[in-house]
């Protein structure tokens, strides 16, 4: 049974969000990807989790929901956003990072 996307995002994938931008913002530094080979913009300059929240996830969570803030996802709406971002970052940069339990 498909849960509602209106429903809130659960403290633990709070959790698990800001520990996935962590983890990836670590993986694409670890791997040499600079925020401009990754989006392209002039200035060079290494990954923050914020970084990886403001420039990867949030404007592809703008795109699929028009929800400006993680507070407002629901949990099928944060999933479907990991699946994109990690499908994107997988076949453009070869990194590929599991979405934390916890």
């Amino acid at each position: 049974m498909r849960k509602d996307k209106n429903t809130c995002r659960t403290s633990q994938q709070n959790r698990a969000m800001h520990q996935y931008f962590n983890i990836l913002a670590d993986e694409l530094n670890a791997a040499g990807y600079s925020v401009q080979e990754v989006l392209a913009q002039a200035v060079d300059r290494e990954w923050t989790p914020a970084g990886v929240k403001d420039n990867l996830w949030r404007p592809l969570q703008i795109a699929m929901t028009d929800k400006k803030s993680t507070a407002e996802l629901g949990t099928t709406e944060v999933s479907e956003i990991y699946e994109v971002l990690n499908r994107h970052t997988c076949g453009l940069f070869g990194i590929g990072v599991q979405f934390p339990d916890q």
